[in-house]
């Protein structure tokens, strides 16, 4: 017992019960470490100004994604499409056009409070509805200045309020309603090189002859197509091939060699030192060599390549009875390599072969596939989980079951292995309270202090919880709709003082709700599930897996907010588009867990894959997900008799 109390001390070591007979701490796993970026610093309030109006989040909206939507309507519709505002639609005459604005959807069931108040005849109260649409529905789109009707091939129960669009189609001939014939959305991340240089989808793919690579005829795409160079032309016609490439790694060894004698002159053997250099030396390292190569080597490269550089006195070759002199370059590293613990002199030969030795090194499809195959020893994973709900939760064996798995404690000494792989936790909302609580009737003082009971208790768990988890692993906790923080997306993290145990660690980090955030070099990005409530509350879009794949497509976290869904009057900026494509994209406190893959084309010509996650209550299902970073793969986890 004392081994454990000394090793929970140590954060980053899980703690394992030692075997019978062997108390060793060897028997101990080592938590992984990952890289860790907060990109969610657009979400965080520095001041609080309620006194603009909600038009302007509108305003910024549109003009943040037109400029998108243009060159989508032209990479679609072609160049010669015409694309009108609102106001111009009656110059256009009927012509066919493009239209951008924002989607305004008019129900008549939309809960009003100037509604209610003016219906005076409404005296017996209305049944609570969970869903307000209806038949009569109308669809409208608007931009700065104008409004107009649509109707045609556009479902007004797939859409909400607040998507930006662009519409393909005319006005009818009595005018004030446009007949959608196209759409698309603002955010499906296609052809973002030629988005940002402002080019059409048309683009020819030079790749060289690698038997890795796809036939030509696979590789065709509306636009695009693929050209294989000749055999053994690659190192002629690429620039970097004309001294650029070998200029930068040979300031790279310089750079490694220095490091090794440093180290060297410290005491260290070679093999030691080597041990030493992390990642994030190579890095720098690289950086570094890249921004020693000089511009007129770069200028000269292309010289080679066009024929205008001659050969330098260097590249001429010697007299077969004279030996090759070394290159002005190489001598630098020449005579660093000597100053190692060499068994025998390092030549010029040597270091040209050192640096030019990784050219003929071309993988196989062989190769490939058995480096596919073989187990992945760097795996690395992430737990995402959400509605704790502490305060009305009557069984707490479960949560404890999953604090054990995480800390070691739990499972044979393959799942504390993987246990051990697991690099973050995400609490993504309703750790304190859940809907359940929602509808709860205060009709007395002593109900209202029954309540403040229960969530002050729900509070102390929820610090005893995580003070345990924060000793062996990061934890970011993101507050939800009934957690004790503004109601208001962004939602504001909770604050420390509410965790007097756990925020003595500095593994635990309060995040706001959305949250996004870069783990190990892939990007996560989430809420707790507001926003998807919403939009099954005003559309007939009931499946969360499915909204979440169309917000991704609309290119915006929150379409319905500010609308039906409250959000800070945000007047320069809206903080919930979907600017960058997230690798692993959640939502929190869903019935049940759902997960997919979506491919989203690049600018490359290739897919980006994003895995989709709905997380369900963990109070009412036991269930968490884990996603693997290396291959996305995600799978849910419940505890307690029915998963174990």
């Amino acid at each position: 017992m004392k081994l454990q109390e000394d090793m929970s001390k140590k954060y980053g070591v899980l703690n394992c019960p030692p075997v019978e007979g062997n108390a060793s701490a060897a028997m101990c796993q080592k938590r992984l470490e990952c890289n860790y970026t907060d990109l969610s610093q657009i979400y965080r309030q520095q001041t609080k100004d309620f006194s603009k109006q909600f038009a302007h989040i509108y305003a910024v909206r549109l003009n943040s994604m037109r400029d998108a939507l243009k060159m989508r309507a032209i990479n679609k519709w072609g160049p010669d499409i015409k694309i009108c505002r609102l106001v111009e639609l009656q110059e256009a005459s009927g012509e066919k056009c493009v239209i951008i604005g924002t989607l305004f959807l008019d129900q008549r069931l939309k809960p009003s409070i100037l509604k209610e108040i003016s219906e005076e005849a409404q005296l017996v109260p209305q049944p609570v509805r969970s869903n307000f649409v209806s038949d009569s529905d109308t669809l409208i789109l608007e931009d700065e200045l104008q409004r107009i009707v649509l109707q045609g091939r556009l479902d007004v129960h797939k859409v909400v309020t607040g998507v930006v669009c662009a519409v393909l189609g005319h006005e009818d001939a009595n005018g004030g309603k446009f007949h959608v014939e196209d759409h698309c959305w603002a955010g499906r991340f296609v052809e973002a090189f030629l988005e940002n240089k402002k080019l059409p989808r048309k683009a020819l793919l030079i790749l060289d002859n690698a038997s890795s690579h796809p036939d030509a005829d696979e590789l065709v795409s509306d636009g695009i197509r693929a050209l294989f160079l000749p055999p053994n032309v690659t190192a002629l016609i690429q620039p970097l091939d004309q001294g650029v490439l070998e200029t930068f790694k040979r300031n790279y060894k310089k750079r490694l060699l220095r490091n090794l004698l440093e180290k060297l002159e410290d005491g260290l053997g070679v093999t030691d030192a080597l041990k030493l250099i992390t990642m994030k030396d190579v890095v720098y390292w690289v950086s570094e060599a890249w921004d020693n190569v000089r511009e007129d080597t770069i200028r000269r490269s292309w010289r080679k390549l066009f024929g205008i550089e001659k050969a330098s006195r260097q590249e001429t070759a010697a007299p077969e009875n004279q030996p090759r002199a070394c290159p002005p370059e190489n001598e630098e590293l020449v005579n660093l390599c000597n100053h190692l613990p060499v068994a025998e002199p390092i030549s010029a030969e040597d270091i040209s072969e050192w640096i030019n030795g990784d050219e003929d090194q071309a993988l196989t499809d062989d190769v490939i596939i058995q480096m596919l195959n073989q187990p992945e020893d760097d795996d690395k994973y992430i737990v995402l989980l959400s509605g704790l709900s502490l305060a009305n939760n009557a069984n707490l064996l479960q949560v404890q079951l999953l604090v054990d798995w995480l800390s070691g404690f739990l499972g044979e000494p393959h799942d504390q292995e993987k246990a051990s792989k697991v690099v973050r936790v995400i609490l993504a909302g309703n750790n304190v309270r859940s809907d359940e609580m929602k509808k709860e009737d205060k009709v007395s003082k002593t109900t209202a202090v029954e309540s403040s009971s229960s969530s002050l208790s729900a509070v102390q768990l929820l610090d005893e919880f995580l003070h345990q988890l924060v000793q062996f692993i990061d934890v970011d906790v993101m507050p939800g709709e009934f957690d004790p923080t503004n109601h208001t997306l962004p939602q504001q993290p909770l604050h420390y003082c509410m965790f007097p145990k756990a925020s003595r660690y500095d593994s635990l980090h309060g995040v706001p709700n959305p949250y996004s955030c870069l783990v190990n070099g892939r990007r996560l990005t989430g809420t707790a599930g507001q926003p998807v409530d919403d939009i099954t509350r005003y559309s007939q879009l009931t499946d969360p897996v499915e909204i979440l794949q169309q917000t991704l497509e609309w290119g915006h976290l929150a379409p319905t907010s500010p609308d039906t869904l409250p959000c800070y009057p945000f007047y320069e900026r809206d903080p919930f588009i979907l600017d960058a494509r997230p690798d692993v994209y959640f939502t929190g406190n869903q019935q049940t867990f759902q997960t997919r893959i979506v491919e989203t084309p690049n600018g490359s010509g290739d897919t980006h894959r994003v895995r989709l996650v709905c997380l369900p209550r963990f109070a009412e299902t036991s269930t968490c997900a884990i996603v693997n970073l290396s291959t996305l793969d995600c799978q849910p986890m419940t505890f307690g008799a029915a998963g174990m």
